[in-house]
Parts: structure tokens; C-alpha cells; sequence
């Protein structure tokens, strides 16, 4: 005698186990969650980013003034340095204590320019026939955080 086979129904149909939806639920879980803190850190990355260029922007503003000035003697060690700014206009830098100043960046054609806020301390000191100029930068109005230091010296040709 042959024995009888029964058929169930649920063993020959194809599906996922409540395990393995769980599991992939998971895994896609995971991936999210690392993409979003990936995003926060290039996020702040840019912002950092954004913020370096102005400051090498002000400072190559302030130290090319500098350089360019063919009197020696008119570059002075305290009060206030009155700069071009690159929107057309002029710039009174206060020498001595760190500053909040609002750097103006041209727009795009026809556009306003762009305010970026910024603090700095330029202090220039006499040494001979040298000016020793070092500017600090923060970016925005204050001094948290390490600044962006630029140093250079400004030689008096003529008498060297």
C-alpha cells in the first residue's frame, strides 16, 4: 500500500519570512542613518570651507594694500589703516585690538554685494627698516575658536 502524500498549501509558495523583512528593514535602516551623518559633515565641511576662503580673501586684501604702498613711512603701527576694498569703496582697519568688521564681496554682475562678517587683530610693529604685519582672522563677530594667522614683513628698500 502506498501511503497517502498531503499537499500544504503555504510550504510551495515563495515569499520572505517576517526574519528576513526585519533584517533587510534593518540593514536599509543602517545605511540611512549613515548617509545622513555624512551629509551633516560635508555640510559643515562647506561651511568651513566657504568661511577660509573670505579670510584669505580679507587678508590678501589688507597684506596686497600693504605690500603695494611705495611709502614706507606712511604704513602706520597704530590708530587706523584706510584700504580699498575690492567693492569700489574704502575700508578704515583698526590697528591694535581684534575688530568685528563686515567684508564686502562683489556680486554677481548687477547684483549686490555680499556682506561676510568677520573679526581680525592687525597689529604691525617697527623693527629697523622691517614692518613686521601679522593679522589674525575669525570668521564672524567674535574671537572663538583659533583664528587664521597671516604674518609678512614689509621691507624699506632704500635704506637696506
Amino acid at each position: 500500500m502506498r501511503r497517502r502524500q498531503t499537499h500544504h498549501p503555504m510550504r510551495n509558495h515563495a515569499g520572505f519570512t517576517l526574519i528576513e523583512i526585519v533584517l533587510a528593514l534593518l540593514v536599509v535602516t543602517v545605511g540611512i542613518v549613515a548617509m545622513t551623518g555624512l551629509l551633516a559633515t560635508s555640510l559643515d565641511t562647506s561651511t568651513e570651507t566657504q568661511d577660509d576662503l573670505r579670510i584669505v580673501g580679507f587678508a590678501e586684501l589688507v597684506l596686497n594694500h600693504l605690500h603695494a604702498r611705495s611709502d614706507f613711512g606712511s604704513i602706520p603701527a597704530s590708530g587706523t589703516l584706510a584700504i580699498s576694498d575690492y567693492a569700489g569703496g574704502t575700508a578704515n582697519l583698526e590697528i591694535g585690538p581684534a575688530t568685528p568688521f563686515e567684508y564686502r564681496l562683489p556680486g554677481a554682475t548687477g547684483a549686490e554685494a555680499v556682506r561676510y562678517p568677520l573679526t581680525y587683530r592687525l597689529a604691525i610693529r617697527a623693527a629697523g627698516n622691517i614692518l613686521e604685519v601679522l593679522l589674525e582672522v575669525w570668521p564672524g563677530y567674535g574671537t572663538a575658536g583659533n583664528p587664521r594667522i597671516f604674518y609678512t614683513e614689509l621691507y624699506d628698500w632704500p635704506k637696506l
